[in-house]
């Protein structure tokens, strides 16, 4: 059975893209860092699949995705798109790790 997405799908993927597009990175460099598709994290930011948030799971999809972009889950889920554009959110600088794995 599909999980059906909602409107907070489609904001969480939204604000993925955002700060993607603030760390000048690719689909395919993130998605690549990520361990999946560029296939699969478009639809992570078009809100057409769900972006694991699991607390049971120790490393969700949301977790790994706001390490590779410096940020926190507050940050990715309180900062308006509005924040974005009329300033400057501070990110960390990314680490050099081996490639995280969402599969």
């Amino acid at each position: 059975m599909k999980i059906q997405t909602t409107e907070i799908d489609q904001q969480i993927g939204a604000r993925v893209r955002e700060f993607r597009l603030l760390r000048s990175m690719s689909q395919e460099a993130l998605a690549e860092r990520l361990g999946i598709t560029f296939q699969q994290l478009q639809k992570y930011e078009k809100g057409m699949n769900r972006v694991s948030v699991s607390v049971s799971v120790s490393a969700s999809a949301l977790m790994l995705i706001c390490k590779e972009l410096g940020i926190t889950p507050y940050v990715q889920l309180t900062t308006s798109s509005s924040t974005l554009s009329a300033t400057r959110i501070p990110l960390r600088p990314i680490p050099h790790f081996p490639p995280t794995s969402l599969r």
